[in-house]
């Protein structure tokens, strides 16, 4: 992997520094050993593929490396890149195949990091904006990791055990990355969703899994398929998601209402017989029927 941001370091101090020269290759080397020393997050392995590839391809890549989305890519630690567009268009066909072939692990190492952190608008933006400088390899093993991941939720579903599946794996429920599936490639990924749908379609649980299942329903609808006729499902799934998100909450809601009205018809009798035995007398029947009324009254009132 080839460290760029090395020569940051070295130019902060040294920023006369011409590096397009040998000598100014072997300043650069020395002072990035010297630095060896108080910094353990630099290796002499990252020194010398950074030496050789400056010997090589000189400032070949600048234009590309100078943009500040690709810069942060190429860094490979999964940070958050804007949906800011390469503008150079002089770059030729043979430099971009040349720089795919060089940065290939860094491009790949920003990919993994960006799946391990959830950040898919990363991965959604660099198939979007910047499709040009990834190998055909890397997207490759791209989509081949995002297929397992899909073929998880798929066996989640089907064994009944989607609940703890998207407690563990956020992504089941973000539908962000169902989107970004789409952009990356919706003609690999359709199949991968209808797999997922039909397992869902039927995943059957109690209330609080109808719930997680109906937020994994919703978040499938971000998905913008190739193919019209699954757009058309997943779409038509919208409403029975809302439902299935919202059901365990309405019947939390109803049994809260309904609890709250046993009690205050608790509270309103127990207040008849304390007033019934200090009084000393016998209440009639009536003020027993107004008491019911008075509390479907309040009850209604305060479910508006």
């Amino acid at each position: 992997m080839i460290r760029l941001e090395l020569i940051d370091i070295v130019k902060e101090q040294f920023p006369a520094l011409d590096i397009a020269t040998k000598d100014g290759i072997i300043k650069l080397s020395k002072i990035i050993k010297a630095e060896i020393k108080l910094n353990d997050g630099i290796s002499a392995q990252d020194v010398e593929d950074l030496v050789n590839f400056l010997s090589v391809h000189g400032n070949k890549f600048n234009a590309l490396t100078g943009h500040k989305n690709i810069a942060v890519i190429l860094r490979g630690e999964g940070e958050r890149i804007t949906f800011s567009p390469f503008k150079d268009k002089e770059v030729a066909a043979e430099t971009i195949y040349e720089f795919q072939a060089v940065f290939s692990e860094n491009i790949s190492k920003y990919i993994k990091q960006s799946i391990a952190l959830n950040n898919w608008n990363n991965l959604k933006s660099l198939f979007i904006v910047y499709p040009f400088i990834v190998a055909e390899t890397v997207k490759l093993d791209t989509l081949e990791a995002l297929h397992l991941k899909n073929q998880a939720l798929s066996l989640a579903l089907r064994n009944g055990e989607h609940a703890p599946f998207a407690e563990q794996h956020p992504y089941a429920t973000d539908g962000g990355y169902f989107s970004m599936l789409s952009a990356i490639d919706n003609l690999y990924f359709d199949a991968d969703l209808r797999d997922i749908n039909n397992s869902a379609a039927g995943c059957h649980k109690n209330m609080v899994e109808i719930a997680v299942l109906g937020n994994i329903i919703y978040a499938l609808t971000f998905y913008n398929a190739y193919d019209d006729a699954l757009n058309m499902i997943l779409g038509a799934n919208k409403k029975t998601a809302h439902f299935m998100m919202n059901i365990h909450q309405k019947t939390s809601v109803h049994r809260q209402n309904r609890m709250a009205e046993t009690v205050l018809f608790i509270l309103l009798f127990l207040l008849v017989g304390v007033l019934a035995l200090t009084i000393g007398s016998h209440i009639p029947r009536g003020v027993y029927i107004v008491v019911i009324l008075v509390v479907k009254i309040i009850f209604l009132v305060s479910k508006k």
